[in-house]
């Protein structure tokens, strides 16, 4: 595998020399640096990075601006961010990059260590495997292509497994869609999802996920591994008063059980008014299916939807865990949101789960559930019923 192309960008020059060195000892990366933000975007318009480490305290032109910057970029390299300063600086410069599309692999804190780097190029291994397994860029997407991709069976539904904090086992498991293109590529949801719901598809997706779900249960079931499924569901669908009734029309022709399907109430979307968010919600359980608060810490609604709707699963935000260990605000989050799940009596599921010492601290206040890249990420049907049987 070729060296990963690695611009640093810090305005003091024996900084630059120490992490490129340190970086060169740590890993395979081919290293450029600039002392000034201006200078990395020059440097970019001829030179293509795979990844820019970046430290936000610079004079003049500062690492938000230069995010910012980096944002209108036609082609967007992944971002590490380093800082002298807090941990909760670094994860609220990471969650802008991320809300202007930006990918971020990790953060760095002041004084870079050699374990810090190596720790630092694993995740960036991960990064680059994905990059060349799915397609990074926004794709022009046209209706007809949406809808032949869902009745083609080119959308389909993988599986990311939920893994007990005390047993170890899998007691569940999130659909995901993916769409394998005709050359082998995979698309994930961000890449198609936004023109999907533009050209008011997602009802159809649905549809297309319950099916491949109930297909993927009665496999399980037949080697002995039956697993719950929880699935998507972009709230604003709730405003198609018969949203219920179909649902439990397509499940039971599938042959399903209500009770082994949850449908996960994202934060992407809102119902037209509150009555039907309700009504659907309220529908949805007293048919026998499962309900889960996605996103956790996302806004105010998640907080007044979670006790006021008949949840039955709370998932707290990755935004969260990834800050768990050394983010005193995110800890509090997340221990409020666990005590809350428990107060409550429903299943407390965290998301983005990475490293082990995540789920050490999960297990010790009480988190029921895990799901991440440290267990394992979307599986095929026939690879999820592999490992859930391990």
């Amino acid at each position: 595998m070729k060296p990963f192309s690695l611009l640093i960008v810090d305005d003091h020059a024996w900084q630059l020399e120490y992490l490129s060195r340190l970086f060169q000892r740590g890993g395979e990366f081919r290293v450029e640096t600039a002392s000034r933000g201006e200078d990395a975007l020059e440097l970019m318009k001829s030179v293509k990075f795979d990844l820019i480490l970046l430290d936000l305290m610079m004079p003049e032109f500062d690492g938000i601006q230069f995010i910012r910057q980096l944002a209108q970029q036609p082609v967007k390299p992944g971002l590490a961010i380093m800082s002298a300063s807090s941990s909760r600086l670094l994860n609220s410069a990471s969650r802008m990059a991320e809300l202007l599309g930006i990918r971020v692999v990790g953060h760095l804190e002041k004084p870079v260590r050699l374990a810090d780097v190596k720790s630092l190029a694993s995740e960036i291994e991960v990064a680059w495997r994905s990059k060349y397994h799915h397609r990074d860029f926004p794709l022009a997407l046209e209706r007809d292509t949406l809808q032949a991709a869902l009745e083609g069976g080119k959308v389909q539904t993988w599986f990311q497994p939920k893994v007990s904090l005390g047993s170890g086992a899998v007691v569940g498991a999130e659909a995901l869609a993916r769409w394998i293109t005709d050359d082998g590529l995979i698309l994930l949801p961000n890449q198609f999802l936004p023109a999907l719901s533009l050209f008011q598809l997602d009802e159809t997706l649905l549809q297309c996920v319950i099916k491949q779900t109930i297909t993927a249960q009665r496999k399980w079931d037949e080697r002995g591994v039956p697993v719950p499924v929880s699935i998507n569901l972009p709230p604003h669908l709730f405003d198609d008063e018969s949203l219920p009734d179909k649902i439990l029309n397509w499940t039971l022709a599938e042959g399903g059980q209500p009770a082994t399907i949850s449908f996960e109430l994202t934060e992407e979307s809102t119902a037209r008014s509150q009555s039907n968010f309700f009504a659907g919600a309220c529908r949805l359980r007293m048919m026998g299916f499962g309900l889960a608060q996605d996103d956790f810490s996302q806004g105010y609604s998640s907080l007044y939807n979670l006790i006021s709707a008949p949840f039955s699963e709370l998932k707290i935000d990755r935004a969260l865990v990834v800050g768990c260990l050394d983010d005193d605000g995110a800890q509090a989050a997340v221990e409020s949101a666990v005590a809350l799940g428990q107060r409550l009596g429903i299943m407390v599921v965290a998301e983005g789960v990475q490293q082990r010492e995540q789920v050490e601290y999960l297990r010790s206040i009480g988190c029921d559930a895990a799901q991440g890249f440290y267990f394992s990420g979307a599986l095929s049907a026939d690879l999820f019923a592999g490992y859930s049987s391990r």
